[in-house]
């Protein structure tokens, strides 16, 4: 309802007053004129005042009605219509009064018809204009929601993760972003093909139906595992997952969407992080034990070589021979284990590790060529200097090749080496690779634990490998190896470039 200040400033209601007052002035023009000394005389004179007040009444009823309502018509007829009655009443005919009674039910019956249709025109309006404003915020919702959909299909295209959303009753994929080719080799459609059951090894799928059941029970929201994945070609691949459950609306779960993630890099990090835990463990204790046992050692091959100089019998100097040998061998090993526990760094300084690698060379030439391995070499001619310590890297170096000449002799009783250096970005890289047995996975995972070796007794100390993982690792770079059963090894070494 609008107030009397906001009324007093419309127009249409001046409009009805002014009709309604000349409508009631009208209706008294007989005895307002009689009073005046000129009083109306012939039936024409009253027909024109009649004629008047009758059509101004309806039209003020009229226009209030359509302007102000159902309201605004009545309360008209309220101010006018008394005053209409009692003019009719105190002096009218009968027949007059009759049709100005008619004329006041007409005005109020206009009123209630009239105002009746401006209220439902007004509620149309207000109605049409809140559907109006509620489309233009639909579209505007419509839009929004448009664009975030745009927004994270552009961020699940180019995502480096997998994102999928897997339906909980057949087990499938609904969808999978296109990074899925990329990591497990499966194109889209080929992914929507395929079931989970066949996507996870069978240890992860009994896991993730298990913890599935668990959250469901509990009412997680999500959940994060780490499982084992199968790449097109057959390989596994950790992936860590992280999903949540959708309900449908009646608060059923009926999906699980999630993301995953290749964690092969973070493995083998956490993997060399637990044998560097081992290395400095074992190392505390290798260093005590080296220097206790370098003492007797030292007296037993010295004496061992004095008495091989006096004239024994034969069979006493073979027995000294095998202590003297023996104990070298021992010696041996302590050296090993001296180097693997030291823990002092040493001195760098430029370094080529070209050449570090062709002293290695020289000193296996007549091995290799007395044991039928070739070797080919491929050196980068402007690679980079390195800041590193050269004894220290020719020993990486040197285990590196011995290694791979053993198993391939071992295997073929001959073999092919080859030797790769290049620039990888900022890094220099070393690659030996072999024709040899290859190394099986369960071995790959063990390959630079300390004392873990697969030569048999008396052919090794299972500290090699871990002692160049130590030395690498000194040196800010990483080795690591690349191998498949039957078809040879590949041991890869990166160094950072000398930046001064």
């Amino acid at each position: 309802m609008m107030d009397i200040r906001n009324l007093l400033r419309t127009r249409y209601f001046w409009y009805v007053a002014i009709m309604a007052f000349l409508a009631g002035i009208f209706s008294y023009a007989p005895q307002f004129t009689s009073l005046m000394r000129f009083p109306i005389q012939t039936d024409w004179q009253i027909a024109y005042y009649l004629a008047a007040y009758r059509l101004l009444f309806p039209l003020s009823v009229l226009l209030a009605a359509w302007r102000f309502g159902v309201k605004g018509g009545l309360v008209v007829c309220l101010l006018i219509g008394p005053v209409i009655i009692s003019s009719v009443l105190v002096n009218s005919r009968l027949p007059n009064a009759w049709i100005d009674f008619g004329d006041i039910a007409v005005g109020v019956l206009l009123s209630w018809l009239v105002g009746n249709q401006g209220e439902m025109k007004q509620r149309l309006e207000e109605t049409a204009a809140e559907l109006r404003h509620q489309s233009a915020m639909l579209m505007s919702e419509m839009a929004e929601r448009k664009q975030a959909e745009e927004q994270y299909r552009l961020i699940a295209e180019h995502s480096a993760d997998i994102i999928y959303k897997l339906t909980i009753k057949e087990e499938k994929f609904a969808y999978v972003s296109p990074s899925a080719e990329r990591l497990l080799g499966y194109t889209n459609q080929e992914a929507l093909a395929v079931e989970l059951r066949e996507l996870l090894t069978p240890q992860s799928y009994e896991r993730q139906h298990s913890e599935m059941l668990k959250d469901l029970q509990n009412h997680a929201s999500s959940s994060t595992l780490q499982l084992e994945l199968f790449h097109k070609n057959g390989r596994i691949i950790p992936f860590e997952v992280h999903s949540s459950f959708v309900y449908n609306e009646k608060g059923e779960p009926e999906g699980i969407v999630g993301v995953a993630r290749d964690i092969t890099e973070r493995k083998k990090m956490e993997e060399q992080l637990i044998v560097q835990d081992r290395l400095a463990s074992i190392g505390q204790l290798t260093s005590g034990l080296a220097h206790e046992l370098n003492n007797p050692l030292t007296s037993i091959i010295s004496f061992s070589s004095l008495l091989l100089k006096r004239k024994f019998g034969e069979d006493t100097k073979q027995d000294l021979k095998i202590i003297n040998d023996e104990a070298q061998r021992i010696a041996g090993i302590v050296k090993n284990l001296l180097t693997f526990a030291r823990a002092q760094p040493q001195e760098k300084q430029p370094t080529n590790i070209n050449e570090c690698i062709r002293k290695v060379l020289e000193m296996r030439t007549y091995e290799q060529k007395v044991n039928n391995i070739q070797v080919n070499v491929h050196f980068d001619p402007d690679l980079p200097l390195v800041n590193g310590n050269s004894p220290q890297l020719e020993q990486v170096f040197f285990n590196i090749v011995i290694n791979a000449e053993f198993f391939m002799l071992k295997a073929h009783r001959k073999g092919t080496l080859t030797i790769t250096t290049e620039k990888a970005g900022s890094s220099v890289r070393a690659l030996f690779a072999d024709n040899g047995p290859g190394i099986s996975g369960e071995n790959m995972r063990r390959l630079f634990t300390p004392f873990f070796t697969t030569k048999g007794v008396g052919n090794g100390t299972g500290l090699s490998l871990s002692i160049c993982l130590g030395m690498i690792t000194e040196h800010g770079g990483r080795i690591y190896a690349n191998s498949e059963p039957d078809k040879g090894a590949t041991f890869i070494i990166e160094l950072p470039v000398n930046r001064q």
